[in-house]
């Protein structure tokens, strides 16, 4: 069995499953949305930041928080951008599941860090 033929199987599967297709399409709907794509846009890049601050050991405050629940309220409104988050989320959990599966293929002989 050569692995690397398996794992180009494996990505010509995730690529071909319907939880990819589907979200791939979200993704196409709101690329071609002006006003979906800088809403998601601005979503992202506001929950970097306040995660990235959240990291580095900064208080959150309660504005940084309102701000991005009214993204979120706004987003849950706008059905592109909604529809395009939950495939995405979908998918996630998937390629993280396959994830896990490699990765306890190999822990008892790989170390990870603790």
């Amino acid at each position: 069995m050569n692995l690397y033929d398996k794992a180009h199987e494996l990505a010509r599967g995730i690529r071909d499953s319907q939880e990819f297709k589907l979200m791939s399409d979200r993704k196409q709907q709101v690329e071609a949305d002006v006003n979906a794509k800088k809403m998601l846009d601005d979503f992202r890049r506001r929950q970097w930041e306040v995660e990235t601050r959240r990291i580095m050991g900064e208080a959150i405050g309660e504005d940084d928080m309102m701000q991005l629940q009214r993204l979120h309220e706004a987003i849950q409104l706008h059905t592109v951008v909604r529809e395009y988050l939950e495939a995405e989320y979908r998918f996630g959990i998937i390629y993280s599941d396959i994830q896990k599966i490699l990765a306890d293929a190999v822990k008892d002989v790989v170390s990870q860090p603790v």
